[in-house]
């Protein structure tokens, strides 16, 4: 299992399922760093040309032809276009993030016998 997770987010009123990985990461990282990006998201300081270099590869892999200019009129076009795009990104910027470990196992697997 990889640390990447298959995850869904809407853009222009379409669903759309994706799945990280590094070739998606590597085209992300040309235009923006994720951590940047990542830092900004959470300060509420991103811009959205960061955000085009986010969404467009990803909506790519998934079959959605959207150029970076397609994305930024989305995002400032409307209000609902806004909410959507920031959506979509802390969907994106979630995904490529690895999942906490608890120490659990997960329910059904059993545990590892005793030494």
């Amino acid at each position: 299992m990889g640390i990447f997770r298959e995850f869904e987010f809407t853009y222009n009123g379409d669903l759309v399922t994706a799945t990280p990985n590094m070739k998606i990461m590597q085209r992300i990282e040309r235009d923006v760093s994720i951590m940047s990006a990542t830092i900004s998201r959470m300060k509420g300081d991103f811009k959205a040309t960061d955000a085009a270099s986010v969404l467009v590869p990803f909506l790519a892999a998934s079959g959605v032809k959207a150029t970076h200019e397609d994305v930024l009129h989305r995002g400032m076009a409307t209000t609902e276009g806004v909410q959507e795009v920031i959506t979509a990104l802390d969907a994106c910027l979630e995904a490529m993030s690895p999942e906490e470990k608890t120490g659990k196992k997960p329910e059904g697997q059993p545990e590892e016998p005793s030494k």
